[in-house]
């Protein structure tokens, strides 16, 4: 099926990155892996996350880096893939609340958009690489996303942004805490050949309406979290009701399907752009009132990365050609350098 091109099997298909993208590579590297194959976020005092270890493997597949694959599988299975009864990953490796500075596995739910990039990862490698256990360990995955993670709100599937603290139900309401970024539509696509079809095909269909109902504001963008409470879809006052760090990965993860539907704020962000020289950080909304904050290289490249795919090829270089600038700027900032990868990989190879 055409769902299943991915991005391993494109970068080996046509020429290796340039080199610009493979020195970003190995400064990545450097900076964020260690030689045992966690990836630190310096940021947040070099915890760990299942996210940043799923973004690991991905680019390490795209790079056509075996060993280095292994390695942060190894380290994400012994240290995240501790649950007692699935086979989902544990989202925190840190030393928060440890006084000797030691780290260690800090909670145990999970975080579904990981476990999705994960799942989906170790498919690939396992064709690429010829590897039974990648496939096992992907299957294992796919299916315990469904069995635990799926909920039917009005007949309409969810997949919980995590088992605990994302749903609330009782008597009288449902109460699901929605996040537009863990969307992965096509990657859903490819779960439907190796799982149960029905189910995921159902989950693709929904996860698009659920995510054209988050755009229902000023400006028409993807808030960071929506509350769907008894078919009703609104901003979320408790969590945030901003565009920002998180939400702006909808642009990267739609620029992943054969067919992007971006949102139609899309057009807003390129006029601000225009406008007013800089891609804003934060954007309120309620109010609409964009941050003075300039966004992070790493946005820069995904909203480079939309643009293209939206036939704005010149003004995708411009943008790009400032996260390039960005970037060097940014020496301890492991999201903003995994974003910009990602989407400079996207222009050229299809995920």
């Amino acid at each position: 099926m055409a769902f299943v091109m991915s991005i391993c099997a494109n970068v080996l298909a046509k020429s290796a990155p340039d080199n610009h993208l493979q020195a970003s590579w190995v400064t990545y590297q450097q900076r964020y892996i260690t030689a045992q194959g966690r990836i630190i976020d310096v940021y947040q005092d070099s915890a760990s996350h299942s996210e940043g270890q799923a973004y690991g493997l991905l680019l390490a597949l795209a790079f056509d880096d075996e060993t280095l694959f292994q390695h942060i599988w190894i380290w994400t299975q012994t240290h995240l893939q501790v649950r007692e009864n699935d086979k989902l990953l544990a989202w925190l490796w840190s030393a928060k609340d440890n006084k000797q500075g030691r780290f260690s596995l800090t909670d145990k739910n999970n975080a579904t958009d990981a476990d999705i990039l994960m799942a989906y990862v170790l498919y690939q490698a396992s064709k690429k690489w010829n590897n039974a256990h990648y496939l096992q360990q992907s299957l294992a995955m796919i299916a315990d996303i469904r069995r635990i993670l799926s909920v039917t709100m009005d007949q309409r599937l969810f997949l919980l942004a995590g088992e605990k603290g994302f749903y609330q139900k009782t008597d009288d309401k449902v109460n699901i805490a929605f996040n537009p970024s863990y969307q992965f539509i096509d990657f859903f696509h490819v779960f439907s050949t190796l799982d149960d079809q029905f189910f995921w095909r159902k989950v693709a269909n929904n996860a698009r309406y659920h995510l054209q109902q988050s755009y229902h504001n000023r400006h028409k963008l993807p808030p960071e979290w929506l509350q769907v409470e008894n078919k009703k879809y609104r901003l979320d006052n408790n969590k945030s009701i901003e565009m920002s760090y998180g939400a702006y990965r909808v642009f990267l993860y739609e620029s992943w399907n054969k067919k992007p539907e971006y949102p139609q704020g899309l057009d807003y962000l390129l006029t601000f752009y225009q406008q007013q020289g800089y891609l804003p950080q934060r954007i309120d909304l309620i109010n609409g009132d964009a941050s003075k904050e300039a966004a992070s290289a790493g946005i820069y490249a995904v909203l480079a990365l939309a643009a293209e795919k939206n036939g704005q090829q010149q003004l995708a270089k411009n943008i790009q050609q400032q996260a390039w600038q960005k970037i060097k700027k940014e020496q301890d900032d492991y999201y903003s350098h995994s974003l910009f990868l990602l989407a400079l990989l996207s222009q050229e190879y299809v995920f």
